[in-house]
């Protein structure tokens, strides 16, 4: 389940930021369980444009910026059955450093 919290919101901030100009590196990972996962799992993550537009003010002014995201999981009745909070930690390829 963790899996899929994760994926969700990775995809979602992926369209939003490019991985070409954005190094995206998950940061912490969280889970909040309301009932027994039984079968298959649906993952619901979504970005609101004034959440992207501060963002991406942020990713300009200081090169790097950190985002919560929540991905809720669905089983096939439409039921919650978990909450992912993931928060994701955005910088500049340009202003990476590497150790060598």
């Amino acid at each position: 389940m963790a899996t899929v919290g994760e994926y969700a919101a990775g995809l979602v901030l992926i369209r939003n930021f490019p991985v070409g100009e954005n190094r995206i590196i998950m940061k912490k990972l969280e889970i909040t369980f309301f009932l027994q996962a039984k079968e298959a799992l649906k993952g619901v993550s979504t970005f609101e444009s004034s959440r992207k537009e501060l963002a991406k003010k942020e990713l300009m002014q200081n090169s790097f910026c950190e985002i919560p995201m929540e991905t809720s999981l669905y089983n096939k009745k439409g039921e919650l059955i978990a909450k992912v909070q993931t928060v994701w930690h955005l910088k500049n390829w340009e202003k990476v450093k590497y150790n060598k």
